[in-house]
């Protein structure tokens, strides 16, 4: 009876005993199921941050640095480009690999990880030249340190924080998620357009080297102490539902809706309800009851099965090509604007227009993405391409000049959203790291190859229009390649 006794009461205080929790877990240092209101708006708050944190990395936070470093390294224009085509196709190897890391371990520590390397990355690239000159190989040193250092800001900034941070805000809405990419959309878009300009300011304040120290200071003592304060992989870690509905009518992680909770016997298959086991995940109260999710979730896929459809080549494939158009353009930006007829500064200024354009059709493509099947907004897209490219092969001219900023910027808008929305509604979330990832992969790569594509035909035919017939050529297919991208939703009983 003693020996009873004691063991019950060791029980009884073990029972008690506070759990302790990890500086990783979903509460910590705050609950977001206990909100006054839905914390998906934080996120996409916090998720756009991320995305617009990835500038360092992107092409247009490169391009700015290009002359300094040219002058520092003393390597040739072809020598840099090459550097950067080597280090940026050596990122895309690895960002199948990130998918999976996302998957693992969930957008809080993968966005933590990343914004640090990312800080790292860019403390290396501003002393490249003095490595380059303390190991005394001239030319192929610095090549060297290049690439490694192109590889680091293209994999960490370009790849995995824009794919975490995109992919986050994915996982915690479905329907309104089109609406929310497109807000999520406009505020990129517009920091991207700015982006080229603040980072030429920071550059003739603090020097070409003190620019990227700060940008190395954001990354790693705002970045990513604001991931960790603020991220969360998706609404149910934290007791929460997608859109902040209640738990009757919106599909749980796996994608299933919880009309009433379901189990399964260990011999038959069959399915009985059991209201005893009601889902008690929170809700707030000032959310009304949503209406009939439009696009039903019926499985997740795994990556395997989603690359083995023609929904998923044509949507990233045609992304990859917007990837690839808008690189080129960025990266060879004076020269083929001086091709066009255009100057320097009506080069240079050519990207606000384009963004207040993409604004508008944002706004559009969340609304008709919340309303239509995703191969309408592939064909808006193909469409609005090759009228962009159309109206670079017109320059010079006025309406010409209309017809390549409509074109561009309706394209952009359409990419904003279809990235966003087109995964997680055609293969669920359980895998959407690891299938983002191969997306991005194919983005990566294809970036690469766009100025290398954009200096080839210059090189050859003495114009670049021979590469944007290519890229108009390749849009075409892609076009009408979408009218055949059926949802593989639709095709599961």
């Amino acid at each position: 009876m003693q020996s009873d006794s004691t063991e019950s009461n060791q029980t009884s205080q073990t029972a008690t005993k506070p759990e302790r929790r990890s500086w990783w877990s979903a509460d910590f240092p705050w609950n977001p199921g206990r909100f006054p209101f839905f914390y998906g708006w934080i996120i996409v708050v916090v998720g756009s941050i991320g995305i617009i944190m990835s500038i360092p990395g992107q092409t247009m936070g490169v391009s700015v640095f290009t002359e300094p470093l040219l002058e520092a390294l003393g390597i040739s224009r072809l020598q840099l480009s090459l550097a950067y085509m080597i280090g940026t196709m050596a990122s895309g190897f690895l960002m199948r690999r990130g998918g999976r890391a996302l998957d693992r371990w969930g957008a809080r520590k993968t966005a933590c990880f990343s914004s640090l390397a990312l800080g790292i990355c860019l403390i290396f690239l501003s002393i490249l030249d003095r490595l380059a000159t303390w190991s005394q190989l001239g030319w192929i040193s610095a090549m060297v340190l290049a690439v490694i250092g192109f590889f680091g800001i293209r994999f960490t900034g370009q790849g995995m924080l824009t794919m975490v941070s995109r992919a986050m805000i994915s996982k915690w809405f479905e329907r309104r998620r089109g609406l929310i990419m497109s807000f999520s959309g406009v505020v990129v878009s517009f920091c991207f357009s700015i982006a080229p300009r603040g980072l030429g300011g920071l550059i003739d304040d603090f020097g070409w080297r003190g620019a990227w120290w700060i940008l190395a200071a954001v990354a790693i003592f705002l970045m990513a102490p604001l991931a960790w304060l603020t991220f969360r992989d998706n609404p149910e870690e934290c007791g929460l539902r997608m859109d902040g509905e209640t738990p009757e009518n919106t599909p749980d992680f796996d994608g299933n809706k919880n009309v009433e909770s379901k189990e399964i016997t260990e011999n038959s298959a069959t399915t009985t309800s059991s209201p005893a086991k009601q889902d008690t995940r929170k809700t707030h109260p000032s959310q009304s009851a949503p209406a009939q999710i439009k696009f039903a979730l019926k499985r997740d896929y795994t990556a395997p099965e989603a690359i083995r459809t023609l929904a998923f080549w044509v949507f990233n494939c045609l992304v990859a090509l917007y990837g690839l158009i808008a690189t080129a353009f960025t990266f060879h930006i004076e020269a083929v604007g001086g091709e066009m007829g255009l100057d320097r500064d009506q080069s240079l200024g050519i990207f606000f227009p384009i963004a207040v354009v993409t604004v508008g059709f944002n706004f559009l493509a969340g609304w008709l993405s919340d309303r239509f099947r995703l191969k309408w907004l592939g064909i808006q897209m193909g469409f609005w391409m090759i009228l962009g490219m159309g109206g670079m092969l017109s320059m010079p001219g006025p309406i010409a000049w209309w017809v390549w900023i409509v074109g561009f910027g309706a394209a952009q808008g359409f990419y904003g959203v279809l990235i966003g929305v087109a995964w997680p509604r055609m293969f669920g979330r359980r895998h959407l790291g690891e299938i983002s990832g191969i997306n991005m992969s194919t983005m990566v790569f294809s970036s690469a190859l766009g100025p290398i594509l954009f200096s080839v035909s210059q090189r050859y035919t003495e114009s670049f229009q021979a590469g944007i017939l290519t890229c108009c050529g390749a849009a075409l297919i892609l076009f009408l390649l979408c009218f055949w991208a059926k949802n593989p939703q639709e095709d599961e009983t």
